[in-house]
């Protein structure tokens, strides 16, 4: 049997110090436990499930690379992109080019890229042709400005012209990416 320090020697003190920091110590790791068991919200382990990620348009890739383009005497201009990156890769890309949006008036044209078929993020582009001569907008004097615009989407665009934007919107759940040049006319293209 272990024999206790006497009472009012500086080893009892010592003996009740001890005492002292465990208990403290045994209540410190109680606590520590319960709360890491049971306070404590630790957040769910799991593996990140893909969700649906927007298409990038390579802004590298752009013809013109200027956001600010202006067109002369032969009253065309091509515009283009020539990839894209889609980190879904089973996803079809749907793109549409409008010249001067309006509700009234729809897209000017309408494509498809297709998923390809070796498993690549990296997608080819599409172009697009103003001829303002050969055009439906009402202005096409000198020093009018125009807007070219192209919509990637990885859902179809609605059918339905109730949605707005009309022509623009797209199934729930896609994303898109935009590109918008300003077009100055330099010359009439009538």
């Amino acid at each position: 049997m272990t024999k206790l320090p006497q009472e009012g020697t500086s080893s009892m003190l010592f003996y009740r110090l001890l005492q002292n920091i465990y208990l403290r110590y045994t209540i410190a790791m109680a606590v520590l436990i319960l709360n890491s068991t049971y306070c404590v919200d630790l957040p769910d382990i799991r593996v990140l499930e893909a969700s649906n990620r927007p298409p990038v348009i390579d802004k590298s890739t752009l013809l013109p690379s200027s956001p600010i383009v202006k067109i002369d005497s032969s009253c065309k201009r091509d515009f283009s992109f020539s990839q894209t990156t889609e980190l879904d890769i089973d996803d079809v890309l749907y793109v549409r080019w409008y010249v001067d949006y309006e509700y009234v008036k729809n897209y000017q044209k309408s494509s498809v890229i297709p998923a390809p078929s070796k498993k690549s993020i990296t997608r080819g582009g599409d172009s697009f042709t103003l001829d303002l001569r050969n055009s439906i907008l009402p202005n096409k004097s000198r020093g009018s400005l125009h807007t070219v615009e192209v919509i990637v989407s990885d859902r179809p665009f609605m059918i339905d012209s109730t949605v707005s934007p009309v022509f623009k919107a797209i199934e729930e759940g896609g994303n898109y990416d935009y590109i918008s040049w300003t077009v100055m006319q330099l010359e009439d293209c009538y």
